[in-house]
């Protein structure tokens, strides 16, 4: 009996619970009144794009994977010399179709809404690239999105995206300075020469390692930055032809290092045809401070005393020089010889009288 009213109050408690959550899983559900959204589209690197091959396209909707279930339409414009190819990736919100030109898509979203893949808010097109498309030249995608809730911004809805078709270059880098040696504290002008030398443009990178890392850069361009211990130079554009030099003015530091090094690297969007003068280099001795050695401390001179000869001083036959006294005064040594002189009669004198006292 308790068991079944206990089985009795639990089915109570869950239909109550489910009528009461029955509203407030109808509001999370339920669409908002409007909506922002804008449209993202991004390709693979320009170093690939080139006349006769593909540009892989993503277009994907703001906050993808989308949590606003909607209809999506985007309409994308391609512009001469590239058409439509296909659109086949299983991710994409839904289908695209070209229109009988094959550049003008449309892409949509696929029901049910707000289920995968319709919540992906994403497409994937590839379109290809015409034979007769100018290298070094880009060309500009346009899209369009509309929505089925209302949007209350369409300015971001709409926008122009501009992709870089690469064709051969020979970039090259060099580097000219003084040849040192330098001590800490030296200064002097150090410049990085980008040519290319054509026959197309194209935008380029420039990547420049120094050592030691404490060594001091000034002069560097607007579109250059440090980059852990790496100046990074982005120029959106170096024509075929051109010439571009940075002098940076370069500051010694103390350091341990035995050697100032400077490395820069160019690398081009487009395929370089010569990759063996793309990174220049500069290298100086680093000469150690110089330092005073401690004088030595020089040694006492030697006095000799020197006795000069007089009449009684006896000289050593034939003329030879006499060696130099020296020691104790000469006073000094005749009191010593007296008196070893008077202990030695004395011992001669105490001896006889022993000698004599024995015999009697």
């Amino acid at each position: 009996m308790a068991k079944r009213i206990r089985r009795g109050f639990l089915a109570a408690f869950l239909a109550t619970a489910g009528v009461l959550l029955l509203p407030l899983s109808a509001a999370v559900a339920a669409p908002p009144a409007s909506y922002d959204e804008l449209l993202v589209v991004e390709a693979q690197p320009s170093s690939t794009l080139r006349p006769g091959g593909l540009l892989d396209l993503n277009l994907s909707a703001s906050y993808y994977p989308s949590e606003v279930a909607q209809h999506r339409t985007v309409v994308m414009e391609l512009p001469a010399g590239v058409t439509f190819g296909k659109a086949d990736n299983d991710y994409s919100a839904g289908p695209c179709v070209p229109d009988a030109s094959g550049r003008v898509v449309t892409c949509t979203t696929q029901d049910p809404v707000d289920e995968r893949p319709a919540l992906n808010a994403q497409w994937f097109v590839t379109a290809e690239l015409g034979e007769d498309l100018p290298p070094g030249q880009n060309i500009t995608v346009k899209t369009t999105l509309t929505t089925e809730i209302p949007d209350p911004d369409l300015s971001n809805n709409v926008g122009s995206w501009d992709f870089f078709i690469a064709g051969p270059v020979d970039m090259s880098a060099t580097i000219s300075a003084p040849p040192g040696p330098w001590r800490a504290g030296s200064e002097f002008d150090a410049t990085i020469t980008l040519v290319n030398n054509g026959p197309n443009r194209s935008p380029t990178q420039l990547y420049t390692t120094y050592s030691p890392s404490t060594l001091g850069l000034q002069g560097w361009p607007d579109e250059c930055e440090l980059y852990r211990g790496t100046w990074n130079c982005t120029f959106p554009m170096l024509e075929a032809g051109a010439t571009r030099k940075i002098t940076l003015r370069v500051r010694v530091p103390e350091s341990e290092a035995t050697s100032v090094e400077l490395s820069s690297t160019i690398l081009p969007t487009a395929p370089d045809t010569d990759r063996s003068n793309n990174e220049g280099t500069y290298a100086a001795d680093l000469l150690k401070p110089s330092t005073s050695p401690s004088p030595s401390p020089s040694p006492s001179p030697t006095v000799t005393p020197t006795v000069t000869p007089t009449g009684n001083s006896g000289g050593s036959a034939g003329g030879e020089p006499s060696l130099p006294i020296t020691g104790a005064p000469v006073g000094g040594l005749v009191l010593l010889a007296l008196t070893l002189l008077a202990v030695g009669a004395g011992v001669l004198l105490l001896s006889h009288r022993t000698a004599e006292t024995t015999e009697i």
